[in-house]
């Protein structure tokens, strides 16, 4: 190789490294939490940080079913109030959000899709109403859940110890 063949390729992949932006590395989305923090970087869905983060994720729970996280998404008084509707059928809120049940009148119990419940049916889009800024425990948020035949659902969340949760109590 000759010194100018050797110069011209130390010229192209200096070019090559220069024009990369940055080597930074990011989770990508749905990633494990602890993904985020090995990488020093949030997870943009984590629900601590927005009503609309809480919302993404809780819907993303009830459609794969996750009951788990779906609970941990409720507010104390959404939980309370789906443990009181239980009882007329001796089931948990739990039990019923982990059967997609809900008793009706009568006794009868009822098929349902929470994530139709909670956010109206097919949702396409989630953004916070501007207003209240409060901050701190018991803040309220309100976020609008649209649907793809532009319809809208107006769903509240507070913020308790442990991030944004769905406020719901009429069922």
């Amino acid at each position: 190789m000759v010194l100018s063949d050797k110069i011209l390729v130390s010229l192209v992949f200096s070019t090559l490294l220069a024009a990369c932006a940055t080597p930074e590395i990011v989770p990508l989305l749905g990633e494990d939490p602890e993904v985020g923090v090995l990488l020093g970087k949030g997870s943009v869905d984590d629900p601590r940080s927005s009503p609309v983060a809480a919302a993404r994720r809780l819907h993303q729970a009830l459609v794969q079913q996750d009951t788990e996280t779906v609970w941990a998404l409720l507010s104390d008084n959404t939980k309370k109030a789906l443990d009181e509707r239980g009882t007329a059928i001796a089931s948990s809120g739990r039990e019923l959000i982990d059967e997609s049940t809900l008793p009706g009148p009568g006794g009868t119990v009822r098929k349902v899709r929470y994530e139709t419940i909670f956010f109206g049916p097919r949702l396409t889009d989630l953004k916070e109403l501007p207003g209240d800024r409060a901050e701190g425990p018991g803040a309220l948020r309100k976020v609008i859940a649209t649907s793809d035949d532009g319809g809208e659902t107006t769903v509240q969340f507070i913020l308790e110890g442990d991030g944004w949760k769905l406020d719901q109590t009429g069922f």
